[in-house]
């Protein structure tokens, strides 16, 4: 009898130690995937994040350096975001369904070009990504130093090389956006030395054709009534659209994120619904520090909505977003 007890005790401390056995863990480097003449990074970001879906756990590895992510590569999912708008988007890192999955950047910049969502993290666990900044080649803004302010009008000078525009049958539109020639419908006064919005500063909500007039002296302006605004402060015009948000994260949980800059988002930079345990360690939503831009995110820096566990934002900084 003794003897058969400790036989099925060895046998359990044996079944024990083999299922406490951990996965190996892989890992994959986009770099491997690269071509010497990569001019966009999504072909191959896109076959090592597939690769990481069959060897799950993985580590995936960007390399140093700055790169393009164009979308027409991209995945596609149509996307219910809280507070942002619905819709098709156009994904880079699409980590739907991962469990046990770390991305790891060193000092990896992403340039997204257009209508791109770098990440969207959904029914997934135990997710970390770290060591990389995000912009966009062309911002969803467009920003302008105000020159002079009246009742009637106020002129602005913009810096055609950062926000190239055009004016057509009297209305203003923007060269520089991802679909093209845009208008605006939003108006937004910053504080060129503080670099924050001005105080007591309005939005401003207009229907985007408010007449506009190339002067002698390179200056827009702006037959728009009522605008209260101080000469040397920067006019910051959007959209009032919010398509493109930096991290999509819904009905997942145990999200680390660390050591990411977002410099540009076309929403929020980080919008979390129906999941839990989410750190923010060292993560920075701020423009970005080699362009003129006063604008980081085109909305709100972080958004949580039915979010449960815990909410952790550690040594972080969110700056110059719009909301």
């Amino acid at each position: 009898m003794r003897k058969t007890l400790l036989l099925l005790l060895l046998i359990s401390i044996v079944v024990s130690s083999c299922s406490q056995k951990e996965t190996p863990t892989h890992e994959i480097q986009v770099a491997n995937y690269m071509k010497s003449d990569t001019a966009d990074l999504m072909p191959a970001l896109r076959q090592a994040l597939e690769d990481c879906r069959d060897f799950q756990p993985a580590i995936l590895t960007l390399p140093q350096g700055r790169f393009i992510v164009h979308g027409d590569l991209a995945y596609q999912h149509y996307c219910y975001v809280s507070n942002n708008d619905e819709g098709l988007k156009r994904i880079a890192f699409d980590l739907g369904g991962f469990k046990n999955l770390e991305i790891k950047g060193d000092d990896t910049h992403l340039d997204f070009v257009g209508y791109t969502v770098p990440f969207l993290i959904s029914d997934a666990e135990n997710i970390t990504i770290s060591g990389i900044s995000i912009d966009y080649t062309t911002p969803f803004h467009s920003e302008a130093e105000i020159t002079a302010v009246t009742p009637d009008y106020f002129d602005v000078r913009f810096d055609a090389n950062e926000f190239p525009y055009n004016i057509h049958n009297g209305c203003l539109y923007f060269d520089n956006k991802p679909t093209g020639s845009e208008s605006f419908n939003l108006l937004l006064e910053f504080d060129k030395e503080k670099r924050e919005p001005a105080f007591h500063a309005p939005d401003y909500w207009v229907n985007g054709t408010e007449r506009c007039e190339q002067l002698p002296n390179g200056d827009v302006r702006i037959l728009r009534q009522g605008i209260n605004a101080t000469v040397g402060n920067i006019m910051v015009f959007g959209c009032s659209h919010r398509l493109v948000p930096g991290f999509i994260i819904s009905d997942s949980k145990n999200i680390n994120i660390h050591d990411v800059n977002v410099y540009h988002t076309g929403g929020m930079a980080f919008i979390a619904q129906r999941s839990e345990n989410i750190e923010l360690d060292h993560v920075n939503v701020t423009p970005p520090p080699y362009r003129k831009r006063i604008v980081s995110a085109t909305a709100d820096a972080t958004h949580f909505s039915n979010c449960g566990g815990y909410i952790r934002m550690i040594d972080c900084v969110f700056e110059n977003q719009k909301d």
